[in-house]
């Protein structure tokens, strides 16, 4: 099977496009991502790699846009924001449903010594 991952590189020297302080805050505000003065931004969440291409290129369109904003001294609701938001409900949902789980099991497994009981008196 062929990998479907894909991988981005943007180099900052060579980014003239962008002004100097948005290039700083993009470093400052995403250092993980910055190896050799390239932004380096990986996707592999798709099933194929057109559609991851498209996500690294959405990923860094969010992160230039996130820098340039913070050059200005604006704070956005980034996407970025609103995932971890959405990620935090879905744990939570989950932890509920697995919560639930346990307690029907725990009922059911009452119910059975409760019959096992009754039925040996």
């Amino acid at each position: 099977m062929r990998s479907t991952k894909a991988e981005l590189q943007l180099s900052l020297s060579d980014a003239h496009w962008m002004p100097d302080l948005v290039r700083s805050k993009l470093v400052e505000r995403n250092a993980r991502l910055v190896a050799q003065d390239r932004i380096i931004v990986k996707s592999q969440v798709h099933r194929t790699q057109e559609e991851n291409r498209k996500a690294c290129v959405k990923k860094l369109q969010m992160l230039v846009d996130e820098a340039n904003l913070a050059a200005h001294g604006i704070e956005s609701t980034s996407e970025r924001k609103r995932m971890k938001i959405r990620k935090a409900k879905e744990r939570s949902r989950r932890r509920n449903r697995n919560k639930m789980q346990t307690e029907k099991t725990c009922i059911s497994m009452n119910s059975s010594e409760k019959e096992d009981k009754n039925g040996t008196d």
